[in-house]
């Protein structure tokens, strides 16, 4: 008996110890059985990297919802409640998992505020069931719970970031029906809408409406303006709102380097792009090695050698993070 405890406690130290929780990730999703799939989990829960991970979390409790293993949610859901860290996100993640039940109040023992409605509604939009979030909302007016700015930009982004723009306008309707200002966020969310849908007119005279109403623009909206007219493939315009950015004291993120990089490369705009990749360095900004990659190919196949040789060296001596770039086989 000592031995066998002894066994138990060893595992359960290895188990909570490991660090990768990738493979942890992994071990749960291959778990057939569910009510070693709970046990599993309560033990993972140890760990404060396993934690964060909420879409662990959420898948978890799907797979256990769809199989109507509610009583296992709960139990998962009191393990959760000795970690200070996490009882709210559980609260809500069940509240994810249940919603849509008729006997959701029942099952909770308790009525959903506000809080617990825009939660659900960014966990909807998170998984991309962006009909059932719109169907929280309508169910939120109609329970009498008062849908915030929070809801609102939450459904926003959702939808303009997944190219539903009309729907998405629909949305801003009722929030201005609802005499909710719009921030910040709302009218990046609407920028980024109108850069897919390359309705850059339509953006820049978005962004005057924001100074007109004392919002000033940050560089997400600056990075919106870019990204829809590289999406127009205007390299010249792009580069005039890249200007703005610094102009306006915000910081240029790598957002902008993302967006505007590739089309600068296409176009053959080589000097820029170089300038631009001394600015990533200087900045100490983390790009993608991907993007260095494409700016040193680039000069290389235009005979660029001296800034190709300049840009290699950057990314092995600079003090933040080296980057592994390579001459192409041409060179």
């Amino acid at each position: 008996m000592h031995f066998l405890s002894r066994l138990v406690h060893r595992f359960s130290t290895v188990a909570t110890s490991t660090s990768n929780v990738g493979s942890i990730s992994t071990d749960l999703y291959k778990e057939k059985d569910l009510k070693r799939l709970v046990d599993k989990f309560k033990r993972y829960s140890d760990l404060e990297r396993f934690r964060t991970k909420t879409g662990i979390y959420k898948e978890t409790v799907r797979r256990l919802a769809n199989a109507k293993r509610f009583r296992w949610i709960e139990e998962i859901l009191e393990h959760q409640k000795q970690y200070k860290d996490v009882s709210k996100e559980g609260f809500s993640v069940r509240l994810v998992a249940l919603y849509g039940q008729a006997d959701l109040p029942k099952k909770l023992g308790i009525e959903p505020d506000q809080v617990s409605y825009n939660t659900v509604v960014k966990a909807y939009c998170e998984m991309g069931s962006l009909d059932s979030a719109i169907m929280l909302l309508d169910d939120m007016e109609k329970k009498g719970v008062e849908p915030d700015r929070i809801t609102f930009n939450t459904l926003l982004h959702a939808f303009y970031m997944n190219g539903r723009f009309g729907a998405a306008e629909m949305i801003w309707e009722r929030m201005a029906n609802r005499n909710i200002t719009p921030d910040i966020r709302s009218y990046n969310a609407k920028l980024y809408g109108l850069a897919m849908e390359k309705r850059t007119k339509e953006a820049v005279e978005l962004v005057e409406e924001m100074r007109y109403k004392t919002i000033k623009p940050d560089v997400f909206s600056f990075n919106a303006l870019i990204k829809g007219f590289v999406n127009e493939g205007k390299l010249e315009e792009a580069k005039w709102w890249y200007d703005e950015i610094e102009k306006s004291d915000c910081a240029i993120n790598k957002g902008t380097f993302t967006i505007l990089v590739p089309l600068v490369c296409e176009k053959g705009d080589l000097d820029f792009a170089f300038e631009l990749c001394k600015k990533i360095f200087g900045r100490r900004c983390l790009v993608d090695e991907e993007l260095l990659q494409l700016v040193l190919d680039s000069l290389v196949k235009e005979s660029k050698i001296e800034e190709a040789k300049e840009l290699v060296e950057l990314s092995k001596t600079n003090d933040y993070c080296r980057y592994n770039l390579k001459f192409s086989s041409n060179e």
